[in-house]
C-alpha cells in the first residue's frame, strides 16, 4: 500500500495564491464563459429545429439533454422527455430504454425519486443488451446516491445505503473494467465504504488518463476534493488545490451543478486573509444552484447551514480562550487588549453577517423543502382527527346532559356550539383552497381528461373569495396525492365506502380513456 503514503505531494504556499488568483480572473469572466454556454444551447437548438429525420432530431435532443444537465436541470429533463418521445415514434427498443434511464437520472436531481424508481421498476434489465445494463445499474446508482444524501440523518438512509451497494456489485460484474465508467464507480464503492484513501487513489489514476471528457473531468475533480476532506486535516492542502483548479474548470465550463466554491469557502473561511473571499465565493455557489435546480439549493443550504453553525461555534469557543489569555496579562497593555479586542470584533461582524446572510438564505429556501404530498396529507388526517375527536366531544355531553347532570339551555347551548356539519363545510373549503395553490392547473389537467361535453364546470365561492371544488373533483384531488382507498377517503371525508365509490364511477364515466383514467389522474401537475 505504498500508494497511500504517495497520494500527496507537498506543495508551495505560493502555487495556492497563483491559482487563486487565476480562479479570480476565471470568476470575473463568469458572464463571459455563460455566454458562451447560452451561445452553443441556441446553435444546438437551431440544428433541432432545422432536423428533419428523426434520428437526427433523437440526437440533438439528446445533446441539448446532457448539456443542460450541468446547466440547468430542469431543461435537462424537458429534451430527455422530448428524446423518450421521439424513441417512441422510431419504435427503437434500445432508443426507449435508454431516454427512460436518462429521464430517471435527471428526475432525481430535482428530488423527484419516486418517480426515477417507478421508471427504473418498468424496465427488466435481464433482457436487456450488455451496454444498456451497464448504463441502468449506473442509472440506479446515481439515484440511490441522491437520495441517500437527502435522507442522511433518517433511519432509511441505512436501507438505500444496502441497495446502493447491491448494484455497485452488479454493475462491477459486468463493467468493462477498463473504462473511466468502470474506474470512477469502483471509486464510489470505496467511498461508500469510507475507504477515501484508496477511493482517491482510483480517482487519480482516472484524471491521469488522456480520455476524460472536460464535462467528466470536472465532476472527477469535485469528487477529489470531496474525498481529501473527508480524508482528514493532514490532506487539507491538497484538498484545497484541487477544489480551485475545480472551480476554475467549473467557470470555464459553466457548469451550475454541485459548486465546488462551497467545499473551498469552507476549507479557507477560517483563514483571515480569505475571509472576504470565502463570503464571496458561498454567494456564487448560492446562485449557481439557484440556476440549476431548486431541489438542489435546499440541500446546498442545509450544509451550509450545518458546516458554518459547527464552525461558528468553534470560532467563539476559540474567542473565549483569547480573551481569557488577554484578561491574564490586562495590566501588562491596555492598548493591546483595545486593539486585539477591535480585531476580533471586525472578524466576528464579518462572520455573523456571513452566518446571517446564510439564515437568510435559509429562510427563503425553506418553503421549497415542502413535499406537497406529505404536507397535505398531514393536513387532511390531522383535520379530520379534529373533526372526529369534536364529535365525540359532543356525543358525550349530550350523554352526560341527558343522564340529567345539566339543564336544558346548557345542553342546547353545547350543540349549537359544535357543529360537525359546519366543521365539515369549512374543512372543505380549505382543502380545496390548499389544492388550488399546490395545484393551480389542477381543474384544467382534469378537464383535459375529459369528454368535451363531460368536463367540470367550477363553482366560485363568493363570500371566501375562491372557487369551489366539487364532490367528485376533492376525491380526485385525493387520488392525485396517493389516496387511492375507498375506506380511507370515506374517512376523510365522512362518506361511505359506497358513496365514494359512486363519485369514483360517475368521475370515470366523465373519461376519455376509463381504463387509465385514475393513473393519469395521479400523474397530472408534475
Amino acid at each position: 500500500m505504498l500508494f497511500l503514503f504517495t497520494l500527496i505531494h507537498p506543495t508551495k504556499a505560493n502555487e495556492t495564491d497563483s491559482l487563486f488568483q487565476i480562479l479570480d480572473e476565471t470568476i470575473n469572466k463568469r458572464m463571459y464563459f455563460f455566454k458562451k454556454k447560452e451561445d452553443h444551447l441556441f446553435q444546438l437548438k437551431k440544428d433541432l429545429a432545422k432536423a428533419v429525420t428523426l434520428e437526427d432530431q433523437y440526437e440533438y435532443s439528446q445533446k441539448l439533454a446532457i448539456e443542460y444537465s450541468y446547466y440547468i436541470n430542469d431543461s435537462a429533463i424537458h429534451y430527455s422527455r422530448k428524446s423518450l418521445q421521439i424513441a417512441q415514434v422510431l419504435n427503437d427498443p434500445n432508443q426507449i430504454i435508454s431516454a427512460q434511464l436518462d429521464q430517471a437520472y435527471y428526475l432525481c436531481y430535482s428530488g423527484l425519486f419516486h418517480e426515477s424508481h417507478k421508471i427504473i421498476e418498468s424496465i427488466e434489465v435481464s433482457a436487456l443488451p450488455l451496454a444498456l445494463q451497464r448504463k441502468y445499474f449506473r442509472t440506479t446508482i446515481y439515484v440511490y446516491h441522491n437520495q441517500t444524501f437527502q435522507l442522511k440523518t433518517s433511519p432509511y438512509a441505512e436501507i438505500y445505503k444496502s441497495k446502493l451497494l447491491a448494484n455497485i456489485t452488479s454493475y462491477l460484474e459486468i463493467g468493462d473494467i477498463s473504462s473511466i465508467e468502470y474506474m470512477s464507480i469502483l471509486a464510489y464503492k470505496f467511498y461508500v465504504e469510507e475507504k477515501y484513501i484508496e477511493s482517491a487513489y482510483v480517482v487519480n489514476q482516472i484524471l491521469k488518463r488522456n480520455d476524460v471528457p472536460p464535462y467528466t473531468r470536472a465532476e472527477t475533480l469535485f469528487n477529489l476534493g470531496g474525498l481529501y476532506i473527508r480524508a482528514g486535516v493532514e490532506y487539507a492542502e491538497e484538498a484545497k488545490i484541487t477544489l480551485i483548479k475545480d472551480a476554475i474548470l467549473y467557470n470555464q465550463l459553466a457548469i451550475t451543478k454541485n459548486s465546488p466554491l462551497l467545499n473551498l469557502a469552507i476549507l479557507i473561511m477560517d483563514e483571515k486573509k480569505n475571509m472576504v473571499r470565502a463570503n464571496n465565493y458561498i454567494d456564487l455557489a448560492v446562485e449557481d444552484t439557484r440556476v440549476f435546480s431548486s431541489n438542489h439549493k435546499i440541500g446546498l443550504a442545509e450544509k451550509m447551514h450545518s458546516t458554518i453553525k459547527q464552525y461558528y461555534y468553534a470560532r467563539v469557543d476559540k474567542q473565549q480562550s483569547t480573551l481569557q489569555r488577554f484578561i491574564a496579562i490586562l495590566f501588562l497593555s491596555c492598548v493591546l487588549i483595545i486593539i486585539t479586542i477591535l480585531v476580533l470584533f471586525f472578524n466576528n461582524q464579518i462572520l455573523i453577517k456571513t452566518r446571517k446572510k446564510l439564515s437568510e438564505t435559509n429562510d427563503q429556501l425553506r418553503d421549497f423543502n415542502r413535499i406537497k404530498e406529505v404536507y397535505i396529507s398531514y393536513f387532511l388526517h390531522q383535520y379530520s382527527i379534529h373533526i372526529d375527536k369534536m364529535t365525540e366531544y359532543k356525543k358525550q355531553i349530550l350523554r352526560k346532559m341527558n343522564s340529567g347532570h345539566p339543564h336544558e339551555a346548557i345542553k342546547k347551548e353545547v350543540a349549537e356550539s359544535i357543529n360537525a356539519k359546519r366543521d365539515l363545510n369549512e374543512f372543505f373549503l380549505a382543502f380545496d383552497k390548499s389544492v388550488l395553490e399546490l395545484y393551480p392547473s389542477f381543474i384544467e389537467e382534469v378537464n383535459a381528461l375529459l369528454k368535451s361535453d363531460r368536463k367540470y364546470t367550477i363553482k366560485h365561492n363568493h363570500k371566501h373569495q375562491r372557487q369551489e371544488l366539487n364532490t367528485e373533483l376533492r376525491i380526485l384531488a385525493l387520488l392525485r396525492l396517493g389516496f387511492g382507498d375507498n375506506k380511507e377517503i370515506a374517512s376523510i371525508f365522512r362518506f361511505t365506502v359506497q358513496t365514494v365509490y359512486n363519485y369514483r364511477s360517475k368521475a370515470k364515466a366523465r373519461a376519455i380513456n376509463e381504463d387509465t383514467f385514475e393513473d393519469d389522474i395521479k400523474n397530472t401537475c408534475n
